[in-house]
């Protein structure tokens, strides 16, 4: 299975620690809002996480997840999967190409 956070912390300059209290934090929210909607007498959740929406249905002691991507994940994805690139990697890639030349400037 692959990471989110793992990779994260990995492409970013953000610490372990301040993204293990970001996911923590969001738990936090997710739990609070699905308190408040089961105590509003309503079984279904919606979370708009950035990405998608995170639907909890909680019925009869039954929880059920659903998570539905917003129109830029689908075509992020689809994309992804027509040009055979990756976005990340393509990324890295102009970053680097961006600081050598920057390297080669400083040299001249």
């Amino acid at each position: 299975m692959y990471s989110l956070q793992d990779d994260l912390k990995t492409l970013t300059n953000i610490s372990d620690d301040v993204i293990d209290k970001l996911v923590n934090k969001i738990l936090y929210i997710i739990c609070d809002d699905v308190l408040d909607t089961h105590l509003n007498n309503n079984t279904v959740t919606d979370i708009d996480i950035g990405i998608g929406v995170l639907s909890i249905c909680v019925d009869n002691n039954q929880i059920k997840y659903r998570f539905t991507p917003s129109t830029i994940v689908e075509s992020a994805v689809k994309n992804t999967i027509v040009d055979l690139k990756s976005p990340v990697k393509e990324r890295a890639s102009k970053t680097l190409a961006s600081k050598i030349n920057e390297i080669y400037e400083e040299l001249l």
